[in-house]
């Protein structure tokens, strides 16, 4: 079942005939549902609603933080010209969108020191979608030198929500594979990354079952003594470049040149000043980055996968360069310039398709452009670690906030 339709499901209140772990996503289309009942809309046109409400959700609070840290409306524009955002606004009956605007507004909350309310928040997150848990691991292991409490209140959280998501699911269809969750996540990540990143194509009887493929090269029978439900057989399929292309042109294209600025800053330049970044920002870029390079080994849907590093680099990225270096006005718009540029190139894979040989051009076109932030990017003289709330201002602003965060309940 395409996801979709799962989802679609779960909203028309047949949550019993959907696979795990789609019908873990129950909260998005519950929402949908009440809608729909309260106001006599179709489903379609609930789903269609909510799409409307959390982009305009998502905007205000990426202009909101962005405000707040580097206070240039030009940036925000910039940064909101990414390809993430269009991918997301074309599923809206999947949980990206909501998920990332109400992600959005966690950080926005641990920014103004509202922490309370963020574990509402975060509740929320986890019934959207699952793979909130590991947002939850890296804030606690963020918070637990400093803010015990909090992250004691953030385990807390996420565990209910957890339980909560076992008894609404309880009657749900286990996942096509018919294992246990843990065995299931355990060998979707060498499968993908197989697939995604080495270009070795693998299939397996339970996904034949579901599309049918050409009869694999090379095949191998399990033993039945291993713990993995309904596969029996898994079977080479030989290589594809079309993985390892859509993954390079993402990573390139995705979010424009600040996810090299930002890998090429955590990696090799000043990675101690990280001990005086805002708690938030930190698990932004912690978080992000690792759901941008993680992405790729987690499904099929590369780009909507490594759209989830969306924090990194559109809240945190900004705020930490602007408060490490001195970016006079033509340094920064021709920053800015390359990075609406790499993000236009995906246009070329909707024009003409996502073929290897469009994909290739893409890697081309964004190759230079990368090469060239990282030449201005490395002649950038050093402004001063940052060691309070938020980044300074750019040296242009007329005004001045200081935009601490608040100290954590314990």
């Amino acid at each position: 079942m395409p996801d979709a339709e799962g989802y679609v499901s779960i909203a028309q209140g047949h949550i019993e005939q959907v696979h795990k772990p789609f019908s873990n996503r129950f909260l998005h289309p519950t929402f949908a549902r009440m809608i729909a009942n309260a106001t006599g809309m179709r489903i379609d046109q609930a789903f269609l609603l909510i799409a409307v409400v959390v982009v305009t959700l998502f905007a205000s609070v990426v202009a909101a933080i962005l405000n707040q840290t580097t206070h240039s409306f030009v940036l925000t524009a910039a940064l909101l010209c990414t390809p993430f955002l269009n991918d997301v606004l074309m599923l809206i009956y999947l949980p990206d969108l909501i998920h990332a605007a109400v992600t959005g507004l966690f950080f926005l909350l641990l920014l103004r020191g509202s922490y309370r309310t963020s574990l509402l928040v975060l509740l929320m997150l986890v019934l959207i979608r699952e793979s909130t848990v590991l947002l939850s691991m890296i804030v606690v292991l963020v918070s637990l030198r400093s803010k015990k409490g909090f992250a004691l209140q953030v385990i807390g959280v996420t565990v209910v929500g957890l339980v909560i998501t076992s008894f609404v699911t309880r009657r749900a269809l286990p996942n096509i594979h018919g294992m246990s969750e843990g065995m299931y996540m355990l060998l979707k990540i060498p499968f993908n990354f197989a697939k995604n990143i080495c270009g070795a194509v693998f299939v397996s009887d339970t996904l034949a079952r579901l599309r049918p493929t050409s009869e694999p090269a090379v095949t191998l029978h399990l033993p039945s003594w291993l713990p993995l439900g309904q596969l029996h057989k898994a079977g080479f399929s030989g290589f594809s470049a079309t993985g390892p292309l859509t993954t390079l042109s993402t990573w390139l294209t995705q979010f424009g040149i600040a996810p090299t600025l930002v890998t090429i800053e955590m990696i090799r330049k000043r990675r101690p000043t990280l001990s005086h970044t805002p708690a938030w920002m930190f698990i932004a870029l912690i978080y992000g980055l690792f759901s941008f390079y993680i992405g790729p080994c987690l499904g099929a849907a590369v780009v909507r996968l490594v759209g989830y590093g969306w924090p990194a680099f559109l809240l945190a990225a900004p705020a930490l360069l602007i408060g490490r270096y001195r970016i006079d006005k033509r340094t920064g718009v021709t920053l800015l310039v390359l990075q609406v540029l790499t993000c236009l190139l995906p246009i070329f894979e909707q024009i003409w398709g996502d073929d290897n040989r469009v994909l290739l051009t893409v890697i081309a076109l964004a190759i230079p452009l990368q090469l060239a932030a990282i030449m201005i990017y490395r002649k950038l003289p050093p402004l001063g670690s940052m060691e309070s709330g938020d980044a300074p201002r750019p040296q242009s602003a007329t005004s001045s906030s200081s935009g601490k965060s608040a100290p954590a309940p314990t």
